[in-house]
């Protein structure tokens, strides 16, 4: 997860031009993730429509989306995979 802080957000809600200051959050999961740390995001948020986003990822480094793959692969599963291998 990546936080930027300090973003100021202008946009229109309930007929009026809102100023606020935020913070930016990526977070890179799996595709089958997604709707997990959507409601997590959901739950914890603060407005009533945050700005929840999924990217198409079309490449990558691939050391680092190897990473990626092992920090969001259940543990249980990484166990399963060495030992049967």
């Amino acid at each position: 997860m990546n936080v930027i802080p300090r973003i100021v957000s202008i946009y229109e809600w309930r007929d009026k031009i809102q100023e606020e200051n935020e913070a930016l959050i990526f977070i890179k999961t799996r595709g089958e993730k997604v709707k997990d740390v959507m409601s997590i995001v959901k739950k914890l948020h603060s407005y009533d429509v945050p700005a929840i986003l999924t990217l198409p990822l079309k490449a990558g480094y691939l050391p680092y989306l190897n990473w990626i793959d092992e920090q969001t692969n259940p543990k249980e599963e990484s166990n399963r995979k060495t030992s049967e291998e």
